[in-house]
């Protein structure tokens, strides 16, 4: 096939690609556990019959190897390959967030001492962190977080595990049934920033460096320069991607035409559609709400302050004294879709949905954003 102009394998134009036997795979994970704690794409039991999640290695036999997936609203299957490819599987079900801003987080402990309090800061972890296989759409979610918890005021917990990170992406050669990233702007080929970027073929890894930090990594391991039908097998599959991704949802002005739509009829609909389980905002990769809980021992010498994640599809997440402005269901999944597609651009400067679909898979009842955004749009039915 004849590299198309229309469609690249990276968004450096001076990009240069190694070529890495998927034999050598192992050296390449072993050399990133010599400095960092490697959080890859594992098999999960706690879904049934399995899926696809993101967990630190302790081995390379932890990494999820072999394996593809089908998505498609409210359905999530997977299976072995039988085409001998490592990663054509799409999106794990949780994403960076859970290490980046964890569901869980004693942010201080304080003792009582002789002269006052004694107060301890939560330390981050021991070893900085690497992401393997980071989707092009999750490293977008990544930037997103950089934008609310890396301005000022800068919320310290999520930095240190941010600026010690190692990004390993990956530019997917494969497209689930519930991805748009495409339309989001976000992929399949992710933006610079990252530290090593990885594309699959049929016998090898492509591998390009973005930073220094990257280029030092793949110093170190046994590359040659990609071949001609290398890049071009990886450009077929890229391009296929970037048509099963496209065409969803339209952003153009959306924003606005949210805004717009605010007593539109499609939120009666979704208030005795959707549950209120929150599903969709525990696998999102940018929401980032959470609550903050004090906890004082009885004997009154210890105390701690916790943050958790919190969700505003919860009735008492927008409580006040004495009112709810969102106290119905209708207005809830307004708020989030409206907030995701609309007023987060205002906000941040960049959506706060990246297209990476993994609300569409996990919601039990089948919702699509992209179809209910598409409908409040105007361009749906």
């Amino acid at each position: 096939m004849a590299v198309s102009d229309r469609v690249v394998l990276s968004k450096d134009p001076n990009a240069k690609f190694l070529a890495l036997p998927k034999e050598d795979l192992r050296r390449f994970i072993e050399l990133l556990m010599v400095d960092y704690d490697v959080i890859a794409p594992t098999l999960s039991d706690q879904v049934k019959g399995q899926a696809i999640t993101f967990t630190k290695l302790r081995t390379f036999a932890d990494l999820a190897v072999g394996f593809v997936d089908s998505q498609r609203p409210g359905n999530y299957r997977l299976q072995a390959a039988d085409d001998g490819s490592y990663f054509q599987y799409g999106n794990p079900e949780t994403s960076l967030k859970w290490f980046l801003h964890p569901p869980r987080l004693v942010m201080w402990t304080a003792d009582v001492a002789a002269d006052g309090f004694k107060i301890e800061e939560e330390p981050g972890p021991e070893r900085p962190l690497a992401f393997f296989r980071t989707t092009a759409c999750d490293w977008q979610a990544a930037y997103v977080l950089d934008l609310i918890f890396m301005r000022d005021p800068v919320d310290p917990h999520y930095r240190k595990r941010r600026e010690s990170a190692l990004f390993v992406t990956c530019t997917c050669t494969r497209a689930t049934g519930t991805c748009f990233c495409h339309d989001m702007g976000t992929g399949p080929v992710p933006n610079p920033g990252y530290d090593i970027n990885m594309t699959e073929t049929g016998d090898s890894f492509l591998l390009e460096a973005g930073t220094d930090k990257g280029r030092a990594i793949l110093a170190r391991l046994p590359l040659q320069p990609a071949t001609p039908e290398q890049l071009a097998e990886a450009q077929s599959a890229v391009a296929d991607v970037v048509e099963r991704t496209s065409g969803r949802l339209n952003t153009e002005d959306l924003p606005e035409r949210l805004m717009k739509g605010l007593e539109h009829p499609q939120w009666d609909v979704m208030k005795d559609w959707c549950l209120g389980c929150a599903n969709c905002t525990l696998v999102c990769p940018t929401c980032f709400c959470y609550t903050t809980n004090d906890r004082i021992s009885l004997d009154l010498k210890k105390a701690e302050r916790e943050r958790t994640w919190d969700f505003c599809f919860s009735w008492t997440f927008a409580a006040m004294h004495g009112a709810n402005p969102r106290g119905e269901l209708r207005q809830r999944y307004r708020h989030w879709l409206s907030h995701k597609l609309g007023f987060w651009v205002e906000q941040y400067g960049a959506f706060g949905c990246v297209g990476c679909g993994r609300c569409i898979t996990w919601c039990p009842v089948e919702i699509d954003i992209a179809a209910i955004a598409s409908i409040v749009r105007g361009d749906g039915k």
